[in-house]
């Protein structure tokens, strides 16, 4: 991880700090080289850079009381971890950022250091795992040290913010330019189309950017604006736009109180132009909160998190469902157990809806189960949510996991990472794509310089032969169903068939449910029949595989003439 000089002092000694893991790899110090990612056997946390200061851990509050947090965990059945790209640092790049993917299957994304020079690049993954540097960064106007994901327009464009870099004349936590929004065009050109003077305009924004319809841009930055907070004098952090012409509307400036500050998160939009998003905590607010900016700039918070039980330091983008709930994850909080997730609490999955009411959804317990998640989620269509947790699972503080957390509020785990080839201390968000499988970034790899990955989610295929018959009426007929694992599947399917209505048609299938080991087919018969009052005609057969939320299905065609 990269540890923040500006946001480490945002914990009071009233509520208590995490010490020198509070940060994502995003927050970056203040001086020194980029020194590879991965937590080493020395017990030094990822992605740190040489001459920060060290976090001074404060004193937590006393819990008299024992936290009965609820919590469920399921032993998944096999996942297929599959590493597509190990980064090699130096001109190859290292640290990787959030993904995004294209309709082709493409891959884009930055690394926060590496590249011709020191300073990230913008890269591309295609479908056979290569991967091109679409830009490198040269640390000066063009900017330095990309964060957060891309975002990607029609013509594939591609745009993102640095943290530093840009506008030369001006210092950001000591360091040159207060970092800039750029895009990098299909050729590999980039334009700047902002740099950000750390004053009202804002200043080091440590998050992707939101793109609309019309072509605007909306982000955070984590410093400039206004307000109180005590970090190197460049304030609270604002939330931007952007117009196609380059011209920048700061929407809201936090000013460190009840509204919180330091936003190091994206925002996410709905319908009605309202903005949503995150802060990681400081002022009255200091364990962070959820926010909402309306079309004319009022800010309101929706939710200030307050370490027990609800959670401490949210990071991440949120995802917002079809009834307006969002969904994120918080750093710490939660359950404290010191022997399993340190000494601020294993972080929450949280859900808070449109009135601002919070639900906790999950409690990380530490340990194999994971702690620490340091990124937002994925939503499927049936409200499985998907995500990373940067710590716990084959060891204390090795090597995080990748969890899926069911409506039932079930955490299930997908992946245990080892640190080797599968990397280790995931960060960043997952996205999913639409048969399900998730695609991620990560931390260590072999080379220690982080990974791209994809997992494919353990899942079964349901096949008919023949897939069409022809009888006369009173007639009957058999087909095979071939129900293959996918991904290493092991459980049983239940099989079911319908037929039309009100046609004198019936089917079965036997056997009624097959069990899976993961390798292996297994079949089962259709059986239709018609009757003599079956008129002609063409009739489809719908057979059915069910294993909790996941169901496939196919069709079976009966000719009556």
């Amino acid at each position: 991880m990269k540890l923040s000089s500006r946001i480490v002092p945002s914990c009071p000694v009233a509520v208590g700090c995490f010490g020198a893991h509070a940060q994502t790899q995003k927050m970056s110090a203040v001086a020194g080289g980029y020194v590879g990612s991965g937590v080493a056997a020395t017990g030094e946390w990822p992605l740190q850079r040489t001459g920060q200061r060290n976090a001074i851990r404060l004193l937590l509050i006393l819990v008299n009381s024992v936290l009965l947090v609820a919590f469920l965990t399921l032993t998944a059945t096999a996942q297929s971890l599959n590493t597509l790209y190990e980064f090699q640092g130096g001109a190859d790049g290292g640290a990787p950022n959030e993904l995004i993917r294209d309709s082709a299957g493409n891959l884009y994304g930055t690394t926060i250091a590496g590249g011709k020079t020191i300073f990230g690049t913008v890269f591309k993954i295609d479908n056979s795992g290569k991967k091109t540097i679409l830009y490198n960064f040269l640390g000066g106007t063009d900017g330095t040290e990309p964060h957060g994901g891309l975002v990607r327009d029609a013509e594939g464009n591609l745009y993102g913010t640095t943290e530093y870099g840009g506008d030369l004349s001006v210092l950001c936590a000591g360091m040159q330019g207060c970092g800039v929004v750029f895009k990098v065009d299909p050729t590999g050109h980039e334009t700047v189309l902002y740099s950000f003077t750390g004053g009202a305009d804002g200043g080091q924004p440590l998050a992707g950017l939101m793109l609309d319809s019309a072509g605007n841009l909306y982000g955070t930055t984590a410093g400039g604006g206004i307000g109180g907070c005590d970090y190197w004098a460049v304030g609270c952090g604002v939330v931007f736009k952007l117009d196609s012409t380059g011209k920048e509307t700061v929407l809201y400036s936090f000013v460190g109180g009840t509204d919180s500050g330091v936003p190091a998160s994206p925002v996410i939009g709905d319908s009605s132009g309202n903005l949503y998003g995150l802060t990681s905590g400081v002022g009255a607010a200091a364990s962070g909160s959820v926010f909402k900016l309306d079309a004319n700039g009022k800010e309101t918070v929706l939710h200030a998190f307050s370490n027990v039980p609800d959670g401490s330091q949210p990071y991440g983008r949120l995802v917002r469902d079809g009834a307006g709930n969002l969904y994120g994850t918080t750093y710490g909080g939660g359950i404290f157990d010191p022997n399993n997730c340190g000494d601020g609490g294993c972080g929450v999955v949280f859900e808070v809806t449109p009135t601002g009411k919070e639900h906790v959804l999950y409690s990380f317990a530490g340990g194999p189960r994971g702690w620490g998640p340091l990124a937002g989620l994925a939503r499927d269509k049936q409200g499985n949510l998907y995500g990373a947790a940067a710590l716990g699972g084959a060891g204390f503080a090795c090597c995080g996991v990748v969890f899926e957390l069911n409506p039932k509020r079930e955490e299930i785990l997908l992946h245990t990472f080892t640190g080797a080839a599968d990397g280790g201390g995931p960060e960043t968000g997952l996205i999913l794509d639409a048969a399900g499988n998730l695609y991620g970034t990560a931390g260590q790899g072999t080379s220690g310089n982080g990974v791209a990955f994809t997992i494919t989610p353990a899942n079964f295929k349901i096949a008919i032969s023949p897939i069409r018959a022809t009888v006369s009426p009173g007639g009957s007929i058999a087909s095979t169903l071939t129900i293959a694992p996918v991904a290493g599947f092991t459980d049983s399917v239940s099989l079911s068939c319908t037929v039309p209505s009100g046609e004198s048609l019936a089917c079965s299938v036997s056997p009624n449910s097959v069990t899976l080991d993961g390798t292996n087919s297994a079949t089962a018969d259709l059986s239709v029949s018609s009757s003599l009052s079956t008129p002609a005609g063409a009739y489809r057969i719908k057979v059915k595989g069910v294993f909790g939320t996941l169901q496939h299905s196919t069709v079976f065609t009966l000719t009556v003439m």
